[in-house]
Formats: C-alpha cells, sequence, structure tokens
C-alpha cells in the first residue's frame, strides 16, 4: 500500500475504532464528497471487524449505504443548484483540489446522457464514478426520487460486497484494495 493509502487506513481505523457505526456513516459522507477516502477501505474494515465479533453485518450495511445516499445526495444537489455552467467553473478552478477533475465530470456527464437511470445504479459499482454520477444527475434535473432509488439499490449491492469481503478476508481486509 502506497503511503498515502497507509495514512488513509490509519484514518479509517481510528475513526471507525473511536465513534464506531457512526465512523462508517461519516466515512462514506466524506468518501463521497473527497473521494480520496476509499470505500474499498472503509467498509471491509468493518466487515473485518464483523468477523470478530465486534460489529454487526446488517447495520454496517445499512450505516455505510446511509452514509453514501446522504454523501450522493449532497453531490446531487450540488449539480442541481449550480447548474452545468457554474459546475463547470467550479471544477476547473477548484476540482484538483478534491480529486474531482472536469474530464472526469464529462465522462459521467456523458455516461449520464446517454443512459439516464441505468447509469446511477451501475455507476454506484464502478470506482472513480461512483460519487461523480450524483453531478450529472442533479444537473441533469433527474428526479430525485428515481435518484434515490437506483443510488440506493447500487449503494446496497456495493456495500454488502465490500462488507462480505471483508468478513471472508478478515485481517487480511485491506487486499480488497488489490480486487477493486
Amino acid at each position: 500500500m502506497t503511503g498515502f493509502l497507509e495514512n488513509v487506513r490509519l484514518l479509517i481505523e481510528q475513526m471507525i475504532g473511536t465513534l464506531g457505526y457512526g465512523g462508517i456513516a461519516l466515512l462514506m459522507i466524506i468518501e463521497n464528497v473527497f473521494p480520496p477516502i476509499p470505500s474499498e477501505l472503509v467498509v471491509p474494515f468493518a466487515g473485518f471487524l464483523i468477523s470478530r465479533g465486534e460489529m454487526n453485518f446488517f447495520a454496517v450495511v445499512l450505516v455505510s449505504s446511509v452514509g453514501t445516499l446522504i454523501g450522493t445526495t449532497f453531490l446531487y444537489y450540488l449539480g442541481y443548484w449550480l447548474g452545468e455552467e457554474r459546475l463547470l467553473f467550479v471544477l476547473r478552478k477548484y476540482g484538483r483540489y478534491f480529486f474531482f477533475p472536469e474530464k472526469n465530470y464529462e465522462k459521467a456527464l456523458n455516461a449520464f446522457y446517454k443512459h439516464d437511470k441505468a447509469v446511477v445504479f451501475w455507476s454506484r459499482l464502478v470506482p472513480g464514478l461512483r460519487s461523480v454520477i450524483s453531478l450529472p444527475a442533479g444537473v441533469a434535473k433527474m428526479p430525485l426520487p428515481r435518484f434515490l432509488f437506483y443510488t440506493t439499490l447500487g449503494t446496497l449491492i456495493w456495500n454488502t460486497l465490500l462488507a462480505g469481503g471483508g468478513l471472508l478476508l478478515g485481517n487480511n481486509w485491506s487486499q480488497m484494495m488489490d480486487v477493486v
């Protein structure tokens, strides 16, 4: 693991160790708004804690999904309120500081206009697209209930897979980064 990812791993372990389920939810909110914290480390670590009997599988999936929904809904509304022109201005000026370059947004926007609701669902299973797709959904003013429905479905599947992977890997939970 690189130095950066090792530091992120330590942060995740400390936050979940201190805040428990609330730490998982908070990390998932942050993961969606500031992509450098990968869910591929957060939820598998919780899966490892499940394997030790310290957490409950269904509670981990639930709180990680709720955190994800809060973060993605924030991004959805950011896109909705800013609109495409102002959002592009913000991404050009500040996107690199949030690991959110304009080119990633443009790819997500093109995918969104081509596939609409299907891309909202499937992007929840794709690292790198998971958070970004919320912005074009908001810019395009996709109905919020539809956005939340497809986001929730994809998120539940993703978090279940990650928690299950962490549970199965036990002490080797950080190897999930190599898989996804």
